[in-house]
């Protein structure tokens, strides 16, 4: 395992991740508009980071944190869609997605790192695959713009440990908090 897999930096790895959805042009699900990114990355927001299977839902399932709040579950969305999307599992939200956009659709999920394998995945509620399948989405997309491969490691191993990192938002938040202070 590669040392820049270390929970130590699981706060900077957040950040990446963040900005690396940020560089695709997100669009909201529901509405297929542009997510004003500056303002979704800006340290008081948290409110436009959307679990894509709700936490109470997974919670319910039986999995326990760490399995939930991992990156490829992870992505960014206007606060109004996410307040109105809450806790409804994808299955359900996925067909209002497709509904409401329709021939944009594909479009709109492509711009969060959701390919069709991955949104087959969601609306048949199979978290697993999901995560399979949009992991697989953002590491070619970091790969693509580190414009490198990650050295001596399979795409499979790579996937796992990447799965593996929580969206740390307690943590997140305090070292925010931190550079506040610093910048102060």
């Amino acid at each position: 395992m590669c040392a820049w897999y270390s929970p130590n930096h699981n706060r900077r790895v957040s950040k990446i991740f963040a900005l690396l959805l940020a560089n695709n042009k997100p669009k909201s699900f529901l509405d297929g508009a542009l997510i004003n990114t500056y303002q979704a990355l800006a340290v008081v927001n948290r409110h436009e980071y959307h679990h894509i299977f709700p936490k109470a839902y997974l919670e319910s399932s039986g999995l326990k944190q760490k399995a939930i709040d991992v990156h490829a579950n992870i992505c960014l969305l206007s606060k109004g869609n996410n307040t109105k999307i809450s806790n409804q599992r994808p299955s359900v939200y996925f067909k209002e997605i497709a509904t409401q956009l329709g021939d944009n659709m594909q479009s709109v999920m492509l711009s969060n790192y959701i390919d069709m394998n991955a949104y087959e995945a969601g609306l048949n509620d199979d978290y697993e695959a999901f995560l399979k399948f949009r992991s697989e989405m953002l590491i070619n997309a970091a790969k693509l713009l580190a414009d490198s491969q990650v050295e001596n490691e399979s795409d499979d191993e790579v996937i796992e440990v990447a799965n593996d990192y929580s969206y740390d938002e307690a943590n997140d938040e305090a070292d925010d908090e931190s550079d506040i202070e610093a910048d102060s």
